[in-house]
């Protein structure tokens, strides 16, 4: 319509959930019937410039693992507990994109998510145990603005930025601390830049830099942060690009594992992961095949012909 266009769907979705528990003689029965809209009006005001109103509604399902009743042990003092009873987590999601020459992107959205689905760690201080339990949140919502370019600087430098500032939030109930509800929030930035250098003027060798920071983020009422990865990988084509080599290291200032932490009213407890995430690695992929084959052109009418209404059938 002119400058004006309108996407528009809608999924309607039936679920039935019966889980049968025969050690522990229960049976939970869940029905729903739900519609999934998503809607999305565009105006192309000029040549440059686009802007996009989006709405979405999206559902998040428990796995098989959470649902599990039963707890799984890491020690004597910690173990993981699912819930059987998890409901269904449902996503209201509201997006104003402005599109700048298909070159700058610019999102503000508001993320609404009723009965979110989240590992919460539950300490017991008198017994001094630590349960991690599949639970159902109050709920969780985000504010953010987003901004994301991709584009060559120049022949030899390829780079895509993206950055976001947002506010997570969240209510859970804390059952073992007396069924109060407790808001759990944060302020964060977060930062990715990937840029491509061709070394060489053939771009047959290249150097790839990826670099992310995380301020700030919420899982569930645990809150990780201060996360900066850096990760470098150089390229190498050979024999007319029919083979590569690469070099990667990866966490080059081993600052990825961030503790998460959980800190309210009787709540006082963090975990820390320490896996190997600063690696040197070498590859070598060779591309066999006959690359002496040529691909001839048509010369002849008809066989132009018959190839092309072969090409429409297909």
């Amino acid at each position: 319509m002119k400058k004006w266009s309108l996407a528009a769907g809608v999924r309607v979705e039936q679920i039935d959930v019966d889980g049968v528990s025969e050690s522990l003689g229960k049976v939970n029965t869940q029905e729903y019937l739900e519609l999934f809209p998503n809607l999305a009006v565009t105006n192309q005001a000029n040549e440059n410039n686009a802007y996009t109103l989006n709405y979405k509604r999206s559902i998040d399902r428990p796995s098989y693992v959470d649902l599990h009743p039963f707890s799984t042990f890491l020690n004597d003092f910690t173990f993981n507990t699912g819930n059987p009873n998890l409901q269904l987590a449902f996503n209201n999601k509201f997006t104003v994109r402005w599109n700048h020459k298909n070159k700058w992107f610019v999102d503000a959205y508001f993320l609404y998510t009723k009965d979110v689905l989240s590992d919460v760690p539950f300490q017991d201080n008198s017994n001094n145990t630590l349960n991690t339990q599949s639970i159902n949140l109050n709920y969780e919502l985000q504010y953010s603005i987003d901004a994301s370019t991709y584009q060559y600087i120049n022949q030899s430098w390829y780079t895509a930025l993206t950055t976001s500032l947002f506010y997570m939030e969240n209510e859970t109930n804390a059952a073992p601390s007396g069924n109060i509800d407790v808001v759990t929030s944060t302020t964060g930035f977060f930062v990715n830049s990937f840029n491509r250098l061709n070394i060489s003027n053939n771009r047959a060798l290249s150097m790839d830099v990826d670099v992310t920071y995380i301020s700030s983020l919420l899982l569930g009422t645990c809150e990780w942060g201060g996360s900066f990865i850096t990760n470098v990988s150089f390229n190498k084509s050979l024999w007319k690009r029919r083979a590569q080599l690469t070099l990667a290291l990866t966490d080059i200032f081993s600052t990825q594992n961030q503790q998460l932490t959980t800190r309210y009213l009787n709540q006082d407890n963090n975990y820390l992961a320490l896996p190997e995430t600063r690696t040197i690695s070498i590859g070598f992929t060779y591309n066999f095949g006959n690359f002496r084959l040529e691909n001839n052109e048509v010369t002849t009418p008809e066989e132009q012909e018959r190839i092309s209404k072969k090409e429409v059938g297909i």
